[in-house]
């Protein structure tokens, strides 16, 4: 019998490991059928000889084929070995789980005893009642243990007692023995029947088996789901999500079931779990929903298939959701699918919401759309999306009242593949003006629109493979959104995570736009900026689009953050990288110069930016003036996080402000808000001194890293107990007045604290009373 520490031990992956590994090299015998065939001596030979070296030929075929029997034996009995270990283990670990919560010790052997004392014979009984459950439990994992222990020792000592004497050829051996002398139809019978022996026979099935399995399963969900009599069960339900748990992961079943079933089928099989979502019917409505969930994975997965036609699929599934067919498709289609709904917009929204599609079936979607809309107008085509109302598929009844919006969600899903979403705006530019600033979003709160613009404008591979027209699109991108009628922060702000992503990677430009009140216009400019970096291809941001732009992106905890993360890293880098010129001549006057003007710049875009954050309403950070306190902590947390020159990578360009870990972390707002009492002031006074304060102390550190400020002069207070230099964010709140000061004294060498705190006030003043 198997002990618990035994079962403990046993690894039921390194078994599936090993089986995996017993697949590939059954897989590489069997391609080999052919050549073993072929290699049998012709027709032609004649003679003694050619009798004999049939004879050999038939016999080394024979053993070859008996060898592949008995790994098929050991691979089936691994496979099944795998399993049992894995729910074994896992019945334990819930026995051994309870018998803790419940005051139980179990012995090696399996034996249960409470160590809790009792009151009367009642909690004793009970007691007792939950021991006996409990080593039943234990027992009963015992015991599936010690079977598939058995169960796989007489599988290999059969095996290896060479007594197998295999039906068929080499190239029979490619199918598990429960599938052999069936017919094909037998075979997917068979599969459909026993989708727990999926992890077993799946490896072993060959591609046309597999082909065939896919339409099968495509027949049985058309023909349950679809039926005419409306009277899809529980029952059927649970079985389609098991069937397409077991089988709709291999991209060859998958995408099989898929071109059986068609764009229209997958249309109205949609359609009709749609419809038991709405009218009832189909048994529970969370397993029902997940029926749909398996399906869209199962169709995430037919796009790995190279043999499937991602785009025309997605083109054919707008058609037929859209009603963009021709007479005889459509009428094709209402003969097939007599009680379809045509809630084409819910459909197409809820599959757009799955970013593990394949992105040209996105795209394919996506150009079908853009032709509805593009004809119909826009009024025309959200009076049809919204025509639909409800759908138990989509958002439900938690949508603030808006319509299902499938080219937001297609949109939104471009934007994790770049490459797509950059070919669907340049294939037409003329797309990039209605989408950017004609088009409303308000229906998803300009989500989908901005998580498309940031995933082309931040793609490294886009950006290096097209850099001047991918610095075109965002400049586009920006003041497109910014001058849309209906773009603010009361109907943007599910925009405003993937806004301030975009306006963090693109930092320099928002500062340089800030700081040009004159004309400018739309498009690509080179960008360069002493010790911060040069850019041949930069996209241009307009000023006077600033403040929207701005308010938006800091509406939110995400969008605060981030562009916390990106001001603070910004002005940290220049500072570092002054700091690297300096430490090679601490006293060269040019430098001395160089560093203060940088230092004092920095209150800029600081001010800006917390004058937006005390312009909007931030649900996470309701009282203003801590809201904007909080935001002034992440600036300086930011700056913190950028690796001070003694990390051995400043005087890098953008990449060492971005792409060295400052990411606050999700909740970052939240957190520093909770940081702050009623007292918090946020007036542009005192919040340019406390903004002065930290900067002063972020560049003393910097310098002191730097090796520009000697060891000597630092105060023992700038170290820790290990004696390295603190950071930033291990200053506690209440003594950053003091290293302040200290600082202030610390850098008197290079700027007066006047100097400093004079001129960086006046900056960061003058942009946080912006309104323009």
């Amino acid at each position: 019998m198997v002990t618990i520490d035994q079962l403990k031990q046993w690894d039921a992956d390194r078994l599936g490991r090993v089986a995996d590994e017993l697949h590939d090299r059954r897989s590489a015998l069997t391609d080999l059928a052919d050549e073993v065939t072929a290699g049998r001596p012709p027709n032609s030979w004649v003679g003694g000889a050619s009798v004999y070296a049939e004879q050999d030929h038939d016999r080394l075929a024979n053993q070859l084929t008996d060898q592949v029997a008995e790994l098929n034996m050991v691979i089936s009995a691994i496979d099944t070995a795998s399993g049992a270990v894995r729910g074994a283990r896992s019945m334990l670990d819930d026995a051994l789980s309870r018998a803790s919560s419940n005051g139980c010790t179990v012995a090696a052997d399996g034996s249960v005893r409470s160590t809790r004392t009792f009151e009367d014979d009642d909690e004793r009984d009970d007691a007792q009642q939950v021991v006996d459950e409990i080593a039943q439990a234990v027992g009963d994992a015992l015991t599936k243990a010690s079977d598939a222990d058995a169960d796989l020792a007489a599988t290999l000592s059969s095996a290896s007692g060479g007594d197998v004497d295999a039906a068929g050829d080499l190239g029979d051996q490619t199918l598990p023995d429960a599938l052999r002398d069936k017919t094909p139809q037998e075979q997917v019978d068979y599969l459909l029947d026993h989708p727990d022996l999926a992890t077993v026979l799946m490896p072993s099935l060959p591609e046309p088996l597999r082909e065939e399995l896919g339409k099968g399963l495509s027949d049985l969900i058309d023909g349950q789901v679809n039926d005419d009599d409306f009277d899809l069960d529980q029952e059927q339900v649970d079985r389609l999500s098991t069937l397409l748990d077991a089988y709709g992961g291999d991209p060859v079943v998958a995408s099989s079931l898929y071109e059986d079933l068609g764009a229209d089928g997958t249309v109205a099989t949609l359609g009709a779990i749609e419809s038991y979502l709405y009218v009832g019917g189909g048994g529970d409505p969370d397993r029902l929903h997940g029926l749909a969930d398996d399906l869209r994975n199962t169709l995430a997965t037919a796009g790995q298939d190279p043999d499937f036609d991602n785009r025309t699929f997605g083109e054919d599934l707008a058609r037929y959701a859209t009603y963009q067919t021709d007479d005889d498709q459509r009428d094709a289609f209402e003969d097939r699918y007599p009680g379809y709904n045509g809630n084409g917009a819910s459909i197409l929204t809820y599959l757009m919401q799955d970013h593990g599609l394949d992105g040209d079936l996105v795209e394919g979607t996506a150009t079908e759309l853009d032709r509805f809309e593009r004809q119909l107008g826009q009024d025309g085509a959200q009076a049809w999306y919204s025509h639909s109302g409800y759908s138990g598929l989509t958002t439900g009844d938690d949508n603030g009242g808006w319509y299902d919006d499938p080219m937001a969600a297609a949109l939104g899903n471009l934007g994790d593949h770049p490459e797509n979403g950059y070919h669907f705006l340049t294939e037409d530019p003329s797309r990039q003006d209605y989408y950017f600033h004609d088009r409303s979003w308000e229906a998803d709160g300009f989500a989908g629109i901005t998580q498309l613009g940031d995933g082309i404008g931040t793609d490294p591979d886009l950006i290096a493979d097209h850099p001047r027209e991918t610095s075109e699109l965002v400049s586009r991108f920006f003041h497109g959104i910014a001058t849309n009628e209906s773009f603010s922060v009361d109907n943007a702000e599910a925009g405003s995570p993937h806004l301030a992503d975009l306006m963090k990677h693109y930092t320099p430009a928002v500062d340089e736009a800030l700081r040009n009140e004159g004309e400018s216009q739309v498009g690509d400019h080179r960008f360069s900026k002493e010790y911060f970096g040069s850019f041949d291809h930069y996209p241009t941001v307009i000023h006077g689009d600033l403040q929207d732009l701005m308010k938006v992106a800091v509406s939110t905890d995400e969008g605060s953050t981030s562009i916390a993360e990106g001001i603070g890293a910004y002005n940290q880098t220049q500072v570092n990288n002054v700091a690297v010129e300096l430490a090679k001549d601490p006293g060269d006057p040019q430098t001395i110069n160089e560093l203060r003007d940088t230092l004092q710049r920095t209150a800029g875009l600081q001010g800006f930016a917390e004058h937006a954050v005390g312009d909007v309403e931030i649900d996470v950070a309701k009282d203003h003036d801590a809201r904007v306190a909080a935001f002034s902590d992440l600036v300086g947390d930011a700056a913190g996080l950028v690796p001070l020159p003694g990390a051995g990578i400043a005087g890098d360009v953008i990449s060492t402000a971005f792409d060295h870990g400052v990411d606050l972390g999700t909740g970052a707002l939240t957190d520093a808000y909770g940081n702050h009492t009623d007292a918090a002031e946020a007036n542009a006074e005192t919040r340019a001194g406390i903004g002065a304060t930290q900067m002063k102390v972020n560049a003393y550190l910097t310098l002191a890293e730097a090796g520009v400020i000697p060891e000597a002069d630092i105060p023992d207070v700038w170290y820790d107990d290990n004696h390295q230099l603190l950071s930033a964010s291990e200053i506690p709140p209440q003594d950053l007045s003091s290293y302040g000061q200290s600082a202030g004294d610390g850098l008197n060498n290079f700027a007066t604290n006047y100097d400093l705190e004079g001129a960086y006030k006046n900056e960061f003043i003058t942009y946080y009373g912006s309104d323009d």
